[in-house]
């Protein structure tokens, strides 16, 4: 063989191996790379609005304990004082989700806007109290006709509140003016004479009375079943839950087991109280009054909607609505319907949380009614 053909193999075998050497140590690098966890996705922030601290707790916890994140968003918590203003917010879209009641939704909806609740938060509007000064001369509910009281809320229960007291009291549920006001506000609008009344709830309440001595309550809603079961829920717009339902689901899980946990951890433990505490600058004996007596159970019951028809039908005849609203067209139960059977730890201890209360008064077999049945429309 030649010398010339000899290196010509000898070239030929050098660019074969070299070949071979480099689809080895490309194959190593697939392999390594194909193994290497997937790069997590930034979470998905969800701006959500509360109006009082009480309404802050659930994505709160949720925001501190990680179990947004856990579902791949991020809460950017922001305090809209008024309902209204928050409902605004939502179908103006600045918001994903917010935080309200069924008046303002159903007066929404009569006006064009597809709104839908998806969760609640927790009810027990028992705890509204309609308060004055010992000053003002004013001792029965009678004695507003004719007076300004501040609310936190128009269209909403405390507005309600205030004009079942009236109408039962046998003067003109109109005859009383109400201002809104935030809940920061009006008790120093009470205690400065700026109103003569105002409506209050924990744990404003407890901390008014506490710290201002000449304040009196006038009246409660321990017995307006209409007050009593109308709950704070959670709404989004009809659109957001077509065209995001899978950001819509992710964003009911991380409430849901926020809520789960303040109901499992207890509502007045030294944690739930510190979180709240550290968030709004304000001591935890302001929020241990009423820690215990809100009701945190994400059902929709028949309790709750027998409570909306009687709005609907007190605005009605007050001329303030012109129809009724069919429930189904403002409540969405479908993720919680899904959840329960994907996620049933989330909701398991429910009914021995319920039962609970029920020993302790703050609930009757009433809320443990949760087949609606008819109950969907009036």
């Amino acid at each position: 063989m030649s010398e010339r053909k000899v290196g010509l193999y000898y070239a030929i075998a050098g660019v074969l191996l070299a070949l071979l050497v480099g689809a080895a140590s490309t194959y190593a690098w697939f392999q390594w790379t194909s193994t290497q966890a997937p790069t997590q996705e930034e979470p998905k922030t969800v701006k959500i609005s509360w109006l009082a601290p009480v309404s802050l707790q659930i994505p709160l916890v949720a925001s501190k304990k990680g179990f947004d994140v856990e579902f791949g968003i991020k809460f950017e918590l922001i305090n809209i004082p008024r309902a209204s203003d928050a409902l605004t917010a939502l179908l103006g879209g600045s918001l994903d989700i917010t935080f309200g009641a069924f008046p303002g939704v159903e007066s929404a909806y009569l006006a064009g806007a597809k709104v839908k609740g998806m969760m609640i938060a927790y009810y027990g509007g028992y705890k509204f109290a309609l308060v004055t000064l010992n000053t003002t001369g004013i001792t029965k509910v009678s004695d507003l006709a004719g007076k300004t009281v501040a609310v936190p809320g128009l269209r909403e229960p405390p507005e309600l509140f205030v004009r079942v007291l009236a109408n039962m009291s046998g003067i003109d549920p109109y005859s009383i003016n109400l201002i809104q006001q935030t809940l920061a506000d009006i008790p120093s609008a009470i205690a400065t004479g700026a109103v003569p009344a105002g409506v209050l709830f924990e744990p404003g309440l407890t901390s008014f009375m506490n710290n201002e001595k000449r304040a009196v309550i006038i009246a409660r809603g321990t017995n307006i079943p209409v007050v009593n079961f109308a709950p704070g829920a959670y709404f989004m717009k009809e659109n957001y839950i077509k065209e995001n339902s899978t950001l819509a689901y992710k964003i009911f899980l991380a409430l849901a087991k926020a809520q789960w946990y303040i109901r499992t951890t207890g509502p007045s433990s030294d944690e739930i109280l510190s979180i709240l505490s550290n968030a709004t600058n304000m001591p935890k004996a302001v929020f241990q009054p009423s820690a215990d007596k809100n009701i945190w159970d994400p059902r929709l019951k028949p309790c709750q909607v027998d409570a909306a028809w009687q709005e609907m039908e007190f605005f009605i005849s007050m001329g303030k609505l012109t129809k009724t609203v069919p429930i189904s067209e403002i409540w969405y139960y479908g993720f919680y319907e899904r959840a329960r059977i994907e996620y049933p730890e989330l909701f398991s201890d429910l009914d021995g949380y319920l039962q609970g209360l029920k020993q302790s008064g703050i609930v009757t077999d009433t809320d443990f009614i949760t087949d609606f049945n008819e109950y969907w429309q009036p």
